[in-house]
């Protein structure tokens, strides 16, 4: 289990070799401090992939987070990359911002029709998820309104 890694398969190649072959893991997301343009690519268990800038990051989640080397240990940034990295590849595609003020307070703005979905945190998530796929695009459950609150999935509630 290698950060950065999805699949590494060795094959012999006799007689006297060896073929190797990688395949990258795809960052859940990127952390972006507030005061910097550098940007930490992290997996689903939000382990450091690599830290670049100046690259293209369409379809990858953008967290901002507070500076400090903490931002790894931080429970809020934790349950923001769990939230995004569990998202269908059509729906993360589609965010545009990752806010998490607590680890019980996320946020994701949908950015091409201008919604947000307040997730609370990570807890039933597969319920939320089934929530928001059901209501964000349907303009007939949406109307106007601008955010979706699944904190509470049972009852969900439009804004």
């Amino acid at each position: 289990d290698i950060p950065g890694v999805t699949e590494a398969k060795v094959t012999k190649d006799f007689p006297h070799g060896l073929n190797i072959v990688i395949r990258a893991q795809r960052p859940a997301a990127m952390l972006k401090t507030k005061d910097s343009s550098r940007l930490t690519a992290v997996d689903a268990k939000g382990r450091v992939l690599n830290a670049v800038a100046n690259v293209s990051i369409k379809g990858i989640p953008v967290i901002e987070v507070a500076n400090g080397a903490k931002i790894f240990n931080n429970r809020a940034v934790l349950e923001a990359v769990k939230i995004v990295s569990s998202l269908p590849e059509s729906m993360r595609a589609r965010v545009t911002k990752v806010s998490a003020k607590t680890q019980d307070s996320v946020e994701t703005e949908l950015g091409d029709i201008k919604r947000t979905i307040i997730w609370g945190n990570s807890s039933q998530l597969e319920l939320k998820k089934a929530i928001v796929a059901k209501i964000i695009d349907d303009p007939s459950k949406m109307g106007d309104k601008k955010q979706l609150d699944v904190s509470s999935p049972v009852r969900p509630i439009l804004k």
